[in-house]
C-alpha cells in the first residue's frame, strides 16, 4: 500500500490512496489531502513583475535548490516562479515491506526527498520537466539493492472539447533504491513533453490560437523483489498551449494558466510616474480622479482579488476599445480643457486611462450597476508613452490571451489624501 505523510504539526501518518495489486514495498509521503488539493488547484496564484524586467523575454529555469525552499503544503501543492516555471518538492519514506508467515511486515525503510521541476521552453509548444531524487537516511539498507522504484510523467489532454497530445517520450524512469541513491540527485531525470491542439470548437473566437489545457503530474510505483508493486500519485497541475502569432503574444507558446501575473509600477518614476500616479489614485480612492465618481472602485488591483483582463483588437469588432479612448478623452476635455494636449506651455499631453484600453473592464465596458469605475486625467505624453510602452510589453512578455487576467500594482505609494 501506499501512504503519505501529513503536514500536521504532529506529523501523523495519512493515507491518501491505496492502489495496490497485492502487498510489497510501501512508499510514504507528504501532502495535503486530496480536497484540499483539489481545491488549491483552482485557486489562482498571483506573482509580480516589476516593470523594469518586462523588456526581457527570456525564461528563466527554476532550479531544483529554489524548488527545495518552497515545498508543498496543505495551502499551495505547487509554488510557481513565474508564469513560465511550476515546481513541486515532498519529502517520501520508501518502506521495504516483505512477507513473513503470511503477513506482510515492514524491515526497512528509506527517506528521501523528491523535486520536481517543469519550465516552458522558449518560442516552442513544450515544457521541460526534471526530477532528482535526493537521499536523506536509512532504517536498514539491507533490502535497497533489490527494491525498485519507478517515476513516470502523466500529461494528457485536459479538455475534453477540444481534440489535444501530450507527446513525452521515455517517460519513465526505474532503478533500485540504491541507484536512486547513487545517481539521483547528481544525475537528474528529465523529461520533454510537446503539446498540439489540432481541433477546437468551432464556435471558440480563439479558434485560431488553438490552445489547449493539459493536466500532468508524477506517478511513483514501488517494486518488490517478487514484482509486487505500490502506487501513487503527485498531485495534478496544468498548463497551456497554443499557436498565437509572435505579434500578439511573446515567451514559451506554454504557460502555466492558475499563475496570474502583476505589473508593478513605481509611483516616483522620472519617465512614467505620472502614469503610475494616476493608477495609484484610482485603485486607493477613485474620489480623487476624474470623472470624480463616488463609492465606487477601480478593478485590477490584487487586494481586492479582482483583476484585469486583457482584451486583444482583435476579438474587438464592436470597436470597444476605440469608445473606451473616446469616453476618457471627453473626459479629459471636460476637466482640463478642450486644448488639454497644448495648454501646458512646452508640455505636450495626453489622456490617460485606468483599467486600460485594452481590457475588459474599459471605460466603454463599465456597468454602472456595479461598484467599478474609471479614470482619466491629462498627463505628460512621454510619460503616458512611457507607462503604455510597458505596459504592452507586460502583456506579451507574460504571454497574456485575450480574456487572460492581470493585476497592477504601484509600488511607493504617498498618501493620495495629502497630495
Amino acid at each position: 500500500m501506499i501512504k503519505k505523510i501529513g503536514r500536521s504539526a504532529a506529523m501523523s501518518v495519512l493515507v491518501l490512496a491505496v492502489l495496490v495489486t497485492s502487498p510489497g514495498a510501501v512508499v510514504h509521503g507528504q501532502a495535503a489531502p486530496p480536497a484540499t488539493q483539489e481545491q488549491a488547484a483552482q485557486q489562482p496564484y498571483v506573482t509580480e513583475t516589476h516593470a523594469d524586467d518586462v523588456f526581457t523575454e527570456d525564461i528563466t529555469p527554476v532550479t531544483f535548490d529554489e524548488c527545495k525552499d518552497h515545498p508543498a503544503t496543505p495551502a499551495d501543492t505547487h509554488w510557481f516562479k513565474d508564469r513560465y516555471n511550476a515546481c513541486w518538492s515532498d519529502r517520501y519514506t520508501y518502506a521495504y515491506m516483505v512477507t513473513r508467515n503470511g503477513v506482510e511486515v515492514e524491515v526497512g525503510r528509506s527517506n528521501f526527498r523528491l523535486d520536481f521541476v517543469a519550465t516552458a521552453v522558449n518560442g516552442a509548444n513544450q515544457v521541460a520537466f526534471a526530477l532528482r531524487v535526493v537521499h536523506l537516511e536509512d532504517i536498514n539498507v539491507t533490502f535497497k539493492d533489490t527494491f525498485g522504484l519507478a517515476i513516470k510523467l502523466g500529461c494528457i489532454n485536459a479538455d475534453l472539447a477540444r481534440q489535444s497530445t501530450c507527446e513525452t517520450p521515455s517517460s519513465t524512469a526505474m532503478k533500485t533504491m540504491r541507484q536512486w541513491e547513487d545517481e539521483g540527485e547528481n544525475y537528474p531525470v528529465t523529461f520533454l513533453s510537446t503539446a498540439t491542439t489540432t481541433s477546437v470548437p468551432a464556435t471558440d473566437k480563439h479558434a485560431a490560437e488553438k490552445h489547449g489545457s493539459f493536466a500532468f503530474n508524477l506517478l511513483l510505483t514501488s517494486i518488490s523483489p517478487d514484482g509486487k508493486l505500490g502506487l501513487i500519485e503527485s498531485p495534478i497541475e496544468t498548463f497551456r498551449c497554443d499557436v498565437a502569432r509572435s505579434a500578439y503574444v511573446a515567451g514559451s507558446h506554454c504557460v502555466f494558466p492558475r499563475v496570474v501575473p502583476t505589473l508593478a509600477l513605481d509611483a516616483g518614476d522620472a519617465t512614467y510616474g505620472e502614469s503610475a500616479n494616476l493608477i495609484r489614485k484610482a485603485q486607493i480612492d477613485i474620489a480623487l480622479t476624474r470623472p470624480n465618481v463616488q463609492d465606487k472602485k477601480a478593478p485590477g488591483r490584487k487586494e481586492d482579488n479582482v483583476p484585469l483582463h486583457r482584451f486583444f483588437g482583435d476579438y474587438d469588432p464592436n470597436n470597444k476599445i476605440r469608445g473606451s479612448r473616446r469616453k476618457t478623452q471627453n473626459v479629459c476635455r471636460k476637466y482640463w480643457g478642450v486644448d488639454y494636449a497644448t495648454s501646458v506651455a512646452g508640455t505636450p499631453r495626453e489622456c490617460d486611462e485606468y483599467p486600460f484600453a485594452t481590457t475588459y473592464e474599459n471605460a466603454a465596458l463599465v456597468d454602472e450597476n456595479t461598484r467599478w469605475n474609471f479614470a482619466a486625467a491629462a498627463i505628460s505624453k512621454s510619460h503616458n508613452r512611457k507607462a503604455g510602452e510597458i505596459y504592452q510589453a507586460f502583456l506579451r512578455t507574460e504571454h497574456l490571451l485575450d480574456g487572460d487576467a492581470f493585476y497592477v500594482h504601484v509600488d511607493n505609494p504617498l498618501d493620495v489624501h495629502t497630495e
